[in-house]
């Protein structure tokens, strides 16, 4: 009688490669991003991948195209707050500028004006 493990193993085989750590490090990037497992991108890389990871590569791809989408709509939006706290900032410097006017005239000495109704 064989264990779980045995049959495995039996079915499996291993492949043990070394790489530069610049392919390493780009390798890990690709799989963070797109999710692949070492033996996908193996597979990818010998022509062998199958209809369901090249599915996967796309939904991967589909999923960064909205990313970016939505990273330039964040970047026209935080552009678009930079704009109206700048015309409010402008706006806001005016009127403490025109108060401080008023009352350097009058501590000048020049009259308050009255309105037309006192």
């Amino acid at each position: 009688m064989t264990t779980a493990r045995q049959r495995y193993e039996a079915k499996t085989k291993v492949v043990t490669f070394r790489v530069h750590r610049e392919l390493y490090d780009e390798l890990e990037r690709i799989r963070a991003r797109i999710g692949l497992s070492y033996a996908d991108l193996v597979k990818l890389g010998a022509g062998l991948a199958g209809d369901q990871l090249k599915s996967k590569i796309d939904q991967a791809a589909g999923l960064q195209s909205k990313l970016d989408a939505l990273r330039k709509e964040l970047q026209t939006a935080q552009e678009d707050v930079k704009q109206v706290l700048a015309r409010q900032t402008r706006e806001h410097q005016a009127k403490l500028e025109q108060e401080a006017q008023a009352y350097r005239l009058f501590d000048a000495g020049c009259p308050l004006r009255r309105s037309a109704s006192s």
